[in-house]
């Protein structure tokens, strides 16, 4: 279900993604992960307001669409916000662990290439779990040309 939706999203096919985690919600409406990817389904499908909603609400259930949500708002010309959640996620950071390439998700939506290429690095170092993800997802889409971005993509076998 949702791991359908996010690839149909990555390729692009919007409104089948939509149907798709919309199906998935209507049997486990609380799962964040899928919330959040109506969210970012939301924003590319030009819903700004729906997707930073869906997110916030999927964040309410679990903290890792922080990184989302910091993008969101990013992305949508709201930068205070967004380093709100960067602030949010260093407390978080120093209680418990998060992934640092999804910390990467709110220098996307910033435009910090620098800082969102050391996030991304940390988590390889880290070996997280979502780090392939992160890597192929349309929101990495300007870092695509960066250098170290396709060395990264080389090292966890991502490259084309």
């Amino acid at each position: 279900g949702a791991m359908f939706a996010w690839a149909l999203r990555c390729l692009g096919r919007l409104d089948e993604a939509l149907a798709q985690i919309q199906k998935t919600l209507e049997v486990h409406p609380d799962y964040s992960t899928g919330i959040m990817y109506l969210a970012l389904i939301c924003h590319e499908k030009g819903m700004p307001a729906e997707a930073i909603s869906a997110c916030r609400r999927a964040c309410a259930i679990h903290p890792l669409p922080l990184g989302a949500l910091g993008y969101l708002y990013g992305v949508t010309g709201r930068p205070d916000e967004a380093k709100g959640v960067l602030e949010q996620l260093r407390d978080l950071s120093s209680q418990r662990y998060y992934p640092a390439d999804i910390v990467a998700w709110v220098h996307f939506g910033l435009g910090d290439a620098d800082r969102a290429i050391e996030c991304l690095e940390q988590g390889f170092q880290e070996r997280t779990w979502t780090l392939p993800y992160t890597l192929s997802d349309p929101s990495a889409e300007p870092l695509r040309s960066d250098p170290r971005f396709q060395s990264l993509l080389r090292r966890v076998n991502l490259a084309p």
